[in-house]
């Protein structure tokens, strides 16, 4: 049975490759590192709403719907903190992404790159 709060499937990735999880994910995604470009799949029979898309535990890119079975490009440099500060690829490696999803019953699951 499924929680009604957060719960995370772990993936690993080699930068520019598909993610693959467990056997058992919380969340059907694949997940690509494109150049300047995180590329989500949502592989879900649902559409994905209200999706929090986090980069190395500190940059986050809010309300980002997954529709289902489509790719969903996000620039790094839309992912910011708390004070507004831009993800910058020239200088900072992506090593870890986070995606939770409120709609439907707050799902989620983290990649490492």
């Amino acid at each position: 049975m499924r929680s009604k709060f957060w719960l995370a499937a772990a993936c690993t990735v080699l930068v520019g490759s598909l993610a693959s999880c467990g056997s058992n994910p919380d969340l059907d995604l694949h997940v690509m590192k494109l150049g300047e470009n995180i590329s989500v799949t949502n592989n879900e029979p649902v559409g994905l709403k209200g999706c929090w898309v986090q980069l190395n535990g500190t940059y986050t890119k809010k309300n980002v719907d997954l529709p289902a079975n489509q790719d969903v490009n996000l620039p790094l440099d839309r992912f910011t903190t708390g004070d507004g500060t831009r993800f910058n690829s020239a200088l900072q490696e992506t090593q870890e992404i986070l995606v939770q999803c409120f709609e439907p019953k707050g799902r989620s699951a983290s990649f490492a790159l």
